[in-house]
């Protein structure tokens, strides 16, 4: 299930998207004077997987699951003290809502299901009709709430830490280039 969303053939037909977008944010960012650039890659990253996951443009308040991942993902090496007003508590409380967002979303899309399989969503859905899945109804939020935990927090963590790696090595901008003069296409 997991390879219908990444795998190569859906990579082929997402990787216009997503460089379209990493284009379009690229371009904000040259405007600003400074960038924070585990955040906006973050926010960017999630963005694009939740249009993917679950067809949840930011027309449809993104912003909103966001804003609970960004909550969930601060107080998760917190000290776990559930009180109001801690990290650990806001973390709780975000992964709540997203969850039940996600669901809501679940909910909707079984009652109103799609013709054609357009996003992960709709593959969730067809495994769990199956007979004898191990995907039911309540792992499946699970699911997309890590999948969009992984691919939001990996990117967004190894992006700034290429960025510093590559601006403190100019001879790997410099080598890139020359290989790029060399072998045509293969960046």
């Amino acid at each position: 299930m997991v390879l219908s969303l990444f795998g190569l053939e859906s990579l082929k037909k997402t990787l216009p998207e997503v460089e379209a977008t990493i284009l379009k944010k690229l371009n904000q960012w040259s405007t600003l004077d400074i960038v924070g650039i585990k955040d906006s890659t973050a926010s960017m990253i999630l963005n694009l997987t939740v249009k993917n996951l679950i067809s949840h443009g930011a027309e449809n308040s993104s912003e909103n699951l966001r804003e609970n991942f960004v909550a969930f993902i601060k107080g998760l090496v917190s000290f776990p003290l559930n009180i109001p007003g801690t990290a650990y508590h806001k973390c709780l409380r975000g992964r709540k809502k997203a969850m039940k967002m996600l669901k809501s979303m679940l909910h909707e899309r079984r009652m109103m299901p799609r013709k054609e399989n357009t996003d992960f969503f709709d593959y969730v859905l067809v495994e769990m009709e199956k007979k004898g899945t191990l995907l039911i109804e309540g792992f499946a939020p699970d699911l997309m709430f890590v999948l969009l935990f992984a691919s939001c927090e990996t990117t967004s963590l190894a992006l700034p830490i290429d960025i510093r790696y590559l601006s403190n090595n100019p001879l790997v901008i410099n080598e890139r280039a020359r290989l790029a003069n060399i072998v045509p296409g293969i960046f």
